[in-house]
């Protein structure tokens, strides 16, 4: 039996470009390999609540392997982290334990592409981080222990020319009223006891 295939139009649904999209960034995959070398596969599942043809859609960006903070790697470490251009240089972006939390929720900007054989695909050109809860409250607890440390550390020795002089117990009292509204005169007189 002969087998007789029909060749229809794809139906996929493209989201809008230039638009923010509610995501979490959910992993990394070995990409195809590019003109400058190996690539990844940064992939995000779209949350568009109102949309069924778009929620829970899977879009993602092609980036070199190694990033550096000036390549689309390193833009996608800082973009998903909030680690500054500056501050890359040694980073360690470690996957597994961002997606044990399960992933990065963010916000991503489509752009449409258009592949090698003609067909337009959704490419993610920006990510913006969401306010997480969760990362707030790991940032309260690591503020928390550096106070209560901070707290718990006795303050250090004064310096011997810092020492206040005693007086002996030979001495005569000079002491100053702490109120400042005592007269020397009035004090001075004998009180029987």
């Amino acid at each position: 039996m002969a087998r007789v295939l029909v060749v229809t139009e794809a139906e996929y649904v493209l989201p809008e470009e230039k638009e923010w999209y509610s995501a979490t960034w959910t992993g990394l995959e070995d990409g195809p390999p590019g003109k400058f070398g190996p690539s990844i596969k940064w992939i995000f599942e779209l949350h568009v609540d109102d949309n069924e043809d778009l929620d829970g859609l899977e879009v993602n960006r092609l980036t070199p392997e190694e990033p550096t903070p000036g390549n689309a790697c390193g833009k996608m470490i800082r973009w998903l982290t909030g680690v500054s251009k500056e501050d890359m240089i040694g980073y360690e972006f470690d996957v597994e334990e961002l997606l044990e939390d399960g992933g990065i929720d963010c916000f991503v900007m489509i752009k449409h592409k258009k592949s090698a054989q003609g067909g337009t695909f959704p490419n993610v050109d920006d990510v913006k981080l969401k306010k997480s809860k969760k990362k707030d409250k790991k940032k309260d607890k690591k503020k928390d222990k550096k106070e209560k440390a901070k707290k718990a550390t006795p303050p250090p020795p004064p310096d011997e020319d810092e020492t206040p002089d005693i007086p002996d117990e030979d001495s005569e009292d000079t002491s100053v009223d702490p109120e400042g509204d005592s007269d020397p005169e009035e004090d001075s007189e004998d009180i029987p006891f």
